[in-house]
């Protein structure tokens, strides 16, 4: 079988998440309701978590590899949580893994308003896209689906989910849960 272009999001490093790491983070996250992320400082960032600067860079080299850390911890848990889309059938009773990646999304709320709605982080948003892809197209070669068009119809697909996502996010009384699943039970049943 031949791999699939969207493979390296399954090959992104998965690092635990040390208490230090953890409080890291969360200032991080903190700062970045405050402020650009792109205007954040180590100095700043360690004073906010009240730890060393040199205790910063025994976990990172640099806010960048802070932040690539916090997307990729991310992305690989909504990959395990959508593992079974590549299997699952398209309906509301099956497709329970709806509901734990909303939980997931619900339980991280903060991070996720912070990537898709208030600095949205095109990075991330391109790797969560990329693991959506890599479920889908592993779906439809298990289904024996493929098309000439399949490309084009992933990246809609994947935006199309993000999207949805991004506004039950952003717009938390005017949709539920039970939209947002059966709309994504609706968008991907489409590409069968």
């Amino acid at each position: 079988m031949m791999e699939s272009p969207y493979q390296y999001v399954r090959e992104l490093p998965q690092r635990e998440i040390t208490d230090i790491q953890r409080t890291l983070m969360e200032a991080y996250l903190e700062l970045s309701y405050t402020k650009p992320r792109s205007s954040i400082r180590v100095k700043e960032l360690c004073s906010a978590a009240y730890v060393a600067r040199s205790t910063f860079y025994v976990h990172y080299e640099s806010l960048a590899e802070l932040l690539e850390h916090i997307e990729n911890n991310l992305i690989n848990h909504l990959l395990k949580l959508n593992d079974a889309l590549v299997y699952e059938d398209r309906n509301l009773e099956s497709m329970a893994f709806y509901g734990e990646t909303l939980t997931y999304l619900n339980t991280h709320k903060r991070w996720f308003h912070s990537f898709l709605v208030q600095e949205p982080n095109l990075v991330f948003i391109q790797k969560w896209k990329d693991a959506i892809k890599l479920h889908l197209w592993e779906r439809i070669r298990y289904k024996g689906l493929e098309s000439p068009h399949e490309a084009l119809i992933l990246e809609m697909v994947a935006a199309e989910a993000i999207a949805g996502y991004t506004f039950w996010l952003s717009h938390p009384y005017e949709t539920n849960e039970e939209d947002i699943k059966r709309l994504l039970v609706y968008t991907l049943g489409m590409m069968e």
